[in-house]
């Protein structure tokens, strides 16, 4: 009777034993996970936010070199017009911007890369992590647990932001929302340890531990060392049925621990990609663009080097900064806007690759292609001018110097014996000459060293 009565109490005690065992299973609870979703969604965020650095500035730089060449287009055919001063000297200024823009550029590059790349990978280990907790269900057990630990979380995943990569959604820019990113950290993702990150019991064996050796008992034998890693770091356990999460909320102080892993870069980067400043920009209008340009350093100082240029000065011979800019710009750039409305109608030659003599207004040429051959054309036609005038100058002088007895030939004419000849370097001594004949200098004088004709003729 005794012996009875102790079989049924073990048995009632290991009955216990059982059924404690089974309400020990915890899967992860929905303030554990739930942060790690919204996370991820804003991780996402990256990509599109770095193309937008980049492309802020890619923007400034094509809109400034199109006024720069439309301005120079203008300056090419009326060269030598004080308008034609102020739109290279606004010019230069374009060039110091776009000088500014490619420095600026060449450092936003690669913080755009490593912010991308770190958030991309932070993005997806903590996506990766909680799928796998998703997938460990049967349909009626589960891991990952909905809020309040009473019932399954799954179906709230989604909306949560652990959603796959969908990339031209994430090309989209769209700002971090704060509560989830700071300059610190990750606000909501706070360290949870112990039994803090325990879901719903009864629901989730994936964190229980091995009853013995573990190459013959199911379960991690969390007493050998092993342990549970999901989301690289984000989810882990170390103990049986203790699924916890690091603190990433402040990177510079109680999460200082963690500066060095996956998430304290991928914030560090972020943080470099957002203070990262915008370059140069232009205005809202040409004239508005125009008018801060006016104002820069560059600008003065170009029509200072015109003027210098063109009198044989020195640019620190101009002092008069603010006659200077009155002068061209107008007090308080008011030649600017009339300047640029006459700009923008002229009519100039070389656009078109097919006819160059045709004329287009400034205004309709919209590409660098077009602008840069109207460029082109005004240079060579300027050469083709000057060369024309050089040796019109250069035949007047010559008639000028034949009316006077002065002229190379005239001299030439003159000189009757062989060293006077070599002497004067104004002709050559002609030696071979017909029965009869004296010998005289031949002349040879031209830029072509071309003998122009024989002087005993």
């Amino acid at each position: 009777m005794v012996y009875r009565k102790l079989l049924q109490l073990t048995f009632v005690k290991v009955l216990l034993v059982v059924l404690i065992a089974e309400a020990t299973h915890f899967g992860v609870k929905y303030d554990l996970w739930q942060p790690e979703c919204k996370l991820t969604k804003e991780l996402r965020k990256t990509t599109g936010l770095a193309a937008d650095k980049l492309n802020a500035d890619l923007n400034s730089f094509k809109t400034l070199k199109l006024t720069q060449l439309k301005l120079l287009s203008f300056a090419a055919k009326f060269q030598y017009t004080k308008e034609a001063i102020t739109l290279r000297a606004i010019g230069s200024a374009i060039t110091a911007d776009l000088r500014a823009l490619r420095t600026n550029l060449e450092d936003a590059v690669p913080k755009a890369m490593r912010a991308t790349a770190y958030a991309s990978e932070a993005a997806g280990a903590l996506f990766s992590g909680i799928q796998t907790l998703h997938d460990a269900t049967d349909g009626t057990t589960y891991c990952l647990s909905a809020s309040g630990k009473g019932s399954n979380g799954n179906a709230a995943m989604a909306a949560q932001g652990c959603i796959p990569l969908d990339l031209p959604a994430a090309l989209t820019s769209e700002p971090y929302a704060t509560g989830v990113i700071s300059d610190k950290g990750f606000p909501k993702i706070s360290e949870l340890t112990t039994t803090q990150g325990q879901g719903k019991s009864s629901e989730c064996g994936l964190f229980e531990a091995a009853g013995g050796d573990q190459s013959s008992n199911t379960g991690v034998q969390f007493s050998g060392g092993s342990k549970i890693n999901l989301g690289l770091g984000a989810i882990v356990a170390t103990q049986a049925r203790q699924p916890t999460r690091p603190d990433l909320t402040d990177f510079s102080g109680s999460a200082r621990q963690q500066a060095t892993t996956l998430y304290g870069k991928a914030h560090a980067s972020i943080t470099a990609l957002q203070q990262h400043a915008q370059g140069p920009k232009p205005g809202q209008t040409e004239v508005e663009t125009m008018k801060l340009l006016a104002q820069k350093p560059a600008a003065l100082q170009s029509i200072k080097f015109q003027l210098a240029a063109s009198t044989g000065k020195k640019t620190s011979d101009y002092k008069e900064d603010d006659n200077l800019k009155t002068e061209y710009f107008g007090k308080t750039e008011s030649n600017i806007e009339p300047l640029w409305n006459k700009v923008k109608e002229e009519k100039v030659k070389g656009a078109d690759p097919e006819d160059p003599s045709k004329d287009s207004k400034i205004s309709d040429l919209n590409t660098e292609e077009q602008l840069q051959r109207v460029l082109d054309y005004y240079a060579v036609a300027t050469g083709l001018k000057l060369a024309k005038q050089a040796e019109e100058i250069a035949k007047l002088e010559t008639e000028i110097a034949n009316q006077k007895g002065k002229s190379p030939e005239a001299e030439c004419n003159k000189i009757t014996e062989e060293p006077k000849c070599s002497e004067e370097k104004i002709c050559s001594w002609h030696k071979e000459v017909k029965a009869g004949e004296r010998k005289r200098g031949f002349c040879n004088t031209n830029s072509n060293d071309r003998r122009n004709r024989n002087n005993n003729r």
